[in-house]
């Protein structure tokens, strides 16, 4: 009884912690393709910078990127012939835009804001804004 008791908070702790880490938005449909990446068009005007962030992966510093040529990707399932769901790439690596955080306000007063969220996604355990202390150099 003690195993079985074990076994299952075992189970239920592995299945509230993965969907924490999984991928939240690294898989979109076009409508939210075309709002991440008119999203980006507007905040490289503010910043070219980026911050990738996962708390919920145990990170405490985020990393730092450069927005550079902003692509999407997508391909074509060869077995049921669907398109797959449209991926963002930064730079040279797909992004999951939940924890991906971008300048907004303005120039003088730049607040990184989420990405998933501000394009409407629903994402789970992640704030709508970068706080500083895991900025690196703040």
């Amino acid at each position: 009884m003690k195993h079985t008791i074990g076994l299952l908070a075992f189970i239920l702790l592995i299945l509230t912690v993965l969907p924490n880490s999984a991928d939240q938005a690294a898989s979109l449909d076009a409508a939210s393709r075309d709002k991440a990446i008119n999203y980006l068009k507007n905040a490289v005007k503010i910043s070219n910078k980026y911050y990738e962030y996962c708390r919920p992966c145990g990170e405490t510093v985020a990393t730092e990127g450069k927005l550079g040529t902003i692509k999407s990707s997508n391909q074509l399932d060869k077995k049921t012939k669907d398109e797959k769901p449209f991926r963002i790439n930064l730079g040279s690596a797909e992004a999951d835009l939940a924890y991906i955080y971008v300048a907004g306000g303005t120039k003088n007063s730049i607040v990184w804001v989420n990405l998933a969220k501000a394009i409407g996604l629903t994402v789970y355990d992640v704030q709508d804004t970068l706080p500083s202390s895991v900025i690196p150099g703040k």
